[in-house]
């Protein structure tokens, strides 16, 4: 619902918006987005990569594969977008 609500005030504002949701984790599913942007709207000059989440947990109580997950979507996740950016 988010993506479609933020591609209509994007349309709103007189610009061109298309909707994908990609895996920010996987190199595959982030090179076919950026494809997929390039083929509809041109080559892209700008990219804002937001992606992030927050755990709830302290440290000293978070398991390991919640702390993974953190990892793979906040940092691996920025490196993997500016490599398909790239």
């Amino acid at each position: 619902d988010g993506l479609a609500r933020t591609a209509e005030h994007i349309r709103a504002a007189g610009r061109r918006s298309i909707q994908i949701a990609a895996d920010v984790t996987s190199k595959s599913s982030l090179g076919e987005a950026i494809a997929r942007t390039e083929t509809d709207l041109g080559a892209l000059t700008l990219a804002v990569n937001a992606a992030g989440i927050a755990n709830a947990n302290a440290a000293e109580e978070m398991e390991e594969d919640q702390y993974q997950t953190l990892m793979d979507i906040n940092l691996k996740g920025v490196f993997l977008s500016c490599q398909a950016e790239a």
